[in-house]
């Protein structure tokens, strides 16, 4: 059952508080709609990322973390090193946390701002890769295992494969 309280310290009130459990707020700027990554969807983009990778003969590591960060789903290929865990993980946290390609604070680093390695998970080298979805960052790929161009255009080519269905 669901109960609705008075808090007179809010700025605004709801219309018809007493009826607020049948009733729908008005798009004003107190809601949004937030799109986020299924553990389906991102299921499949692994499963997508790991075909991709063994049609190359490439021994990836490929994660999948949501739009705050927090990981998804993981899969690490026979053969692929066991640094690529932390790193693919890694690259697809920075991608999210900026809301763009981990490829973008490797550039920022090597134009000199060094304080930058000093943030928590960040990992700026190629390889993460932002997933939109109507025009709004959902979650992030990372994939590590190869050369940073390779990882960076693996990871494009999975955030693509949501685009196609």
């Amino acid at each position: 059952m669901f109960s609705f309280f008075y808090l007179p310290f809010l700025p605004f009130q709801f219309k018809n508080q007493e009826k607020m459990g049948s009733m729908k707020l008005e798009n004003n700027g107190l809601v949004k709609i937030i799109y986020e990554l299924t553990l389906s969807t991102a299921l499949e983009l692994v499963n997508y990322g790991l075909q991709l990778s063994k049609d190359r003969n490439l021994a990836l590591s490929i994660a999948v973390v949501d739009k705050s960060g927090n990981l998804l789903t993981f899969a690490r290929m026979d053969n692929a090193g066991l640094i690529t865990i932390d790193v693919a993980i890694n690259k697809a946290k920075t991608s999210a946390y900026i809301k763009a390609p981990s490829k973008a604070m490797e550039g920022i680093i090597n134009s000199g701002e060094l304080s930058l390695t000093t943030i928590p998970n960040i990992l700026p080298i190629q390889g993460g890769v932002p997933v939109i979805y109507n025009d709004e960052v959902i979650g992030a790929i990372g994939v590590s295992g190869s050369t940073g161009e390779i990882d960076n255009e693996i990871a494009t080519q999975i955030t693509q494969y949501l685009n196609k269905q």
